[in-house]
């Protein structure tokens, strides 16, 4: 097995056990969903949960993102906590996927989660196009035989933050404009998963 191989197997476990871990809190949030289902049906109800969630994150991400406020040692430690911040919106995403799963009456406990929350991911977050499929491997190899090596072709602090961060990203080291870019950039995070979430789940019914 190739290194890229057993890093596809850890995104594959990583998922499942976010999946595990947020199902309580997805069931819950599913059950509340359905509260509008007579109001203002399915698609509008789950287009407000998204919204909900959307809001929720771009929250979490501006108080991640406060340090920046006090530049030098702030700057740093929101350097630092910027892996912190993709795995809450990576763990926020997986928890608005279920709960849209759940939502829409597809059975819990099989393996078609994982394939519909993979699925999704890579297609949200850009790792691979809709047509070649998401698998963790096909994440994995995009992830480490593309973008990461680009990240080191030129070296200088310049060169690196402009391969680590997308532009608007790296306004998030930058105090004030910092936290508003990280709370957008996590909002927008999690309403491009829900949006593409809604165009795939039928086909997993």
């Amino acid at each position: 097995m190739s290194v890229l191989d057993a890093l596809g197997d850890q995104v594959g476990v990583l998922i499942h056990n976010l999946i595990k871990g947020n199902t309580k809190k997805a069931r819950r949030l599913a059950d509340s969903t359905r509260q509008d289902l007579f109001s203002c049906g399915r698609s509008i109800a789950s287009q407000n949960l998204i919204e909900d969630m959307a809001q929720e994150q771009a929250i979490k991400s501006a108080i991640i993102n406060f340090p920046s406020l006090f530049p030098g040692i702030g700057t740093i430690i929101s350097f630092w906590l910027l892996g912190a911040e993709n795995f809450l919106i990576l763990d926020q995403s997986v928890r608005l996927l279920l709960t849209l799963w759940i939502f829409h009456d597809h059975p819990e406990g099989n393996k078609r989660i994982d394939d519909f929350v993979i699925e999704v991911i890579g297609e949200a977050y850009n790792l691979v196009n809709n047509l070649s499929g998401s698998t963790p491997h096909a994440i994995t190899r995009k992830y480490m035989a593309k973008e990461l090596p680009q990240q080191y072709v030129k070296m200088g602090l310049n060169k690196l933050l402009s391969r680590l961060f997308p532009y608007r990203s790296r306004f998030r080291l930058v105090p004030f404009i910092g936290i508003a870019t990280s709370a957008v950039d996590g909002y927008e995070t999690i309403v491009r998963v829900g949006q593409v979430a809604l165009k795939h789940i039928q086909r997993h019914a």
